[in-house]
């Protein structure tokens, strides 16, 4: 989550899946996000058919809205056999306008607009990881996944706007979630984590410092870098964790050394949410 666009979420969420996937994990992804980038990077299918379209019975606004409570049938297929995903469409603003309509008209007290995701999602099987990339907006959507998280991860790209949006992001998530009843029923784990780090970027650099000095244990240890093989990935070309035939020697070295370092990125928050689940893989 990040109400700011371009601080990686859709390639963080997108990365993160391979590298679970990749370690024996089973994946279901939710695309929150009506510009659908993350569904735009996956090859979907649909009991073995291809799916070229995705309209609204096909994405997750059903559920928002409240049209449907079952979402084992919004769950597709992806190229890669242990990851799933319910894909996003334009008509995801549809459900936003209808959520905000609704919620105008009955108040947040008697619409409980913001379990829909959660009550959902909870019901589906056979997952060892839910993955949500919300929207970059603050939205009625982006409050659904909130409250369905265990677990808060931000990314923010190490420049001044950036890390200051990443506060007032906080504290307007602490204002909204104070006013949903039980919502501090369960407990939930926030973390920063530093995207589009150009190691070679002083000016990077000193923020990335200055960041790690003022929230102190909310910033991952390790940070997203800046790479052409990430830029590669995210654009609908194999990620560092496909193989491919395709790709020279200098390229597989290039995919080679940015997987080592992703690879300690999602270690370290695969660590995190073990210890809040106490210890369980």
């Amino acid at each position: 989550v990040n109400f700011k666009g371009g601080s990686s979420k859709t390639t963080c969420t997108y990365l993160a899946s391979h590298f679970l996937a990749s370690r024996g994990y089973r994946v279901l992804l939710v695309d929150l996000d009506p510009q659908g980038s993350l569904t735009a990077s996956f090859e979907i299918s649909r009991d073995g058919a291809p799916v070229r379209g995705i309209d609204w019975e096909q994405t997750i606004a059903p559920v928002l809205t409240g049209e449907v409570d079952d979402a084992l049938p919004l769950v597709h297929q992806t190229h890669w056999p242990t990851i799933d995903i319910i894909p996003a469409s334009v008509d995801v603003y549809d459900a936003e306008m209808q959520m905000a309509v609704e919620t105008a008209r009955s108040g947040v007290q008697d619409n409980p607009f913001w379990r829909r995701l959660d009550s959902a999602v909870r019901r589906l099987q056979g997952y060892d990881f839910v993955l949500l990339d919300s929207a970059p907006a603050l939205n009625l959507a982006a409050i659904n996944a909130v409250v369905a998280a265990d677990g808060l991860i931000m990314p923010v790209p190490p420049r001044n706007l950036d890390l200051e949006a990443a506060v007032k992001f906080a504290k307007v998530v602490h204002a909204w979630t104070e006013r949903l009843p039980g919502f501090n029923e369960r407990k939930r784990w926030l973390r920063l984590l530093l995207t589009q780090l150009q190691k070679g970027s002083l000016s990077d650099q000193t923020h990335a410092l200055l960041a790690s000095r003022f929230f102190g244990s909310l910033i991952f240890n390790n940070n997203f870098p800046m790479s052409e093989a990430v830029r590669r990935g995210s654009a609908g070309a194999p990620s560092c964790y496909e193989g491919s035939n395709q790709v020279d020697r200098s390229q597989a070295e290039a995919n080679r050394r940015v997987r080592e370092a992703l690879d300690e990125v999602f270690e370290e928050m695969l660590t995190m949410v073990q210890a809040s689940r106490g210890g369980k893989s």
